[in-house]
């Protein structure tokens, strides 16, 4: 029976080693390590990077896998930024993030291609800017650099343009679920095939993003999941749903993967 790791994102705040504790004992095989909980206030994400070590620590500690560390996101992570000193300095901040987070040994990193709105005069320029630096820092770890689909005007809106950006720089997908406004999750499955290399899972009502429990909105899971198996997925199922508690999110993933219909 097709079935894959139970995951879930725990942003890096100061419960974070009781946020790991509570995830393991509801089920949870896999951790993403979510820095961008401060992405509004750059104060605060300055001064919470400071303690990046401890939540290393205990990260290391917690007998979760290190799936991934999603990267912040935001003015000072545009990575697509028009303005050169821009994007080199916040490729420089991710690959510190890159040098701190190796000795765990992460599978991948999760960045977001651009901050919004992106004008389409500029889309052309800012996928450019962006493919130098995942250039950049797939060079600076060892780990798989994926870029995550994004909503509304963002870079990697569809699962064309997304295939194009990690062919072009030869990286992997992130593929969020509740992220497609132009087409079902289903279906850009198929699509974006074996480009995925990790998951972002959570539902949505196909307006914008809502970052619901499964069967919350109006994603097919039966279908998306028969569909990742048909594409020989075998990564991580990675929950990003933080306002529900680790119980229900761990039910949500056993009535997923308990009432498939296939193997």
């Amino acid at each position: 029976m097709y079935r894959l790791k139970a995951g879930v994102s725990i942003s890096f705040t100061n419960t974070f080693s009781e946020e790991l504790k509570a995830a393991k004992e509801a089920g949870f095989e896999c951790v993403d390590f979510d820095l961008t909980t401060f992405w509004r206030d750059r104060e605060k994400e300055i001064e919470l990077y400071r303690e990046l070590d401890s939540g290393l620590e205990s990260l290391d500690e917690s007998g979760l896998r290190f799936n991934g560390a999603h990267i912040s996101f935001g003015p000072f992570w545009d990575f697509s930024d028009e303005d050169e000193t821009k994007r080199k300095d916040a490729v420089k901040r991710t690959e510190k993030i890159f040098q701190k987070c190796a000795a765990c040994k992460p599978r991948c990193y999760i960045l977001h291609g651009s901050f919004e709105p992106v004008e389409e005069r500029a889309r052309g320029i800012k996928i450019k800017q962006l493919l130098t630096s995942l250039r950049e820092l797939k060079n600076a770890t060892a780990a798989a650099i994926c870029i995550e689909n994004l909503p509304r005007t963002c870079i990697g809106n569809t699962s064309e343009e997304i295939c194009e950006i990690v062919d072009a720089a030869d990286v992997k997908v992130c593929l969020d679920t509740n992220h497609f406004l132009f087409e079902k999750p289903e279906d850009a499955v198929l699509k974006i095939s074996d480009r995925i290399f990790t998951t972002h899972i959570s539902d949505y009502d196909f307006i914008d993003e809502r970052h619901w429990l499964p069967y919350m909105g109006n994603i097919d899971w039966n279908k998306l999941v028969m569909n990742l198996n048909k594409i020989g997925y075998s990564g991580v199922f990675n929950f990003e749903c933080g306002k529900y508690s680790y119980k229900e999110r761990f039910n949500a993933y056993e009535k997923i993967f308990g009432g498939l219909g296939f193997e």
